[in-house]
């Protein structure tokens, strides 16, 4: 059984899908109790009609990347296109987030397209 109390999972409930969370595992039974936010009662599913809901892992980024994004989120894969097609100019500011696109080690615009399904900034170090 690969289910535990806790995990998100979907599942087809009056021919739509649903979300709801592992209330119990049943491994003799092979089945698992779920509690739905439509339902008073919990919902009793064959473990093999459900399926874990892969929630994306959230990027850590500086502060300044965030803020980068937040000023270009509107129309992102236009402004990233822009910022790349104007590189040499930004290399004369040489500032933190050309820096950071310039890092490919660091997967810029990976990181940016990523931080459209969420993001964490980094904490600073305090002195």
């Amino acid at each position: 059984m690969r289910f535990k109390e806790g995990d998100k999972v979907e599942f087809i409930y009056r021919n739509k899908k649903s979300v709801g969370e592992i209330n119990g595992v049943y491994p003799g039974t092979q089945e698992v109790s779920i509690k739905q936010s439509d339902s008073p009662v919990d919902l009793l599913f064959s473990d093999k009609a459900v399926a874990k809901v892969e929630e994306p892992e959230l990027v850590v980024v500086p502060q300044f990347v965030a803020d980068w994004f937040e000023q270009n989120k509107e129309g992102l894969e236009y402004r990233i296109g822009k910022y790349i097609y104007d590189f040499n100019i930004h290399a004369q500011e040489s500032d933190a987030f050309y820096r950071f696109m310039n890092n490919v080690i660091g997967k810029p615009l990976e990181t940016l397209i990523s931080m459209q399904y969420g993001y964490y900034v980094q904490k600073e170090a305090s002195e």
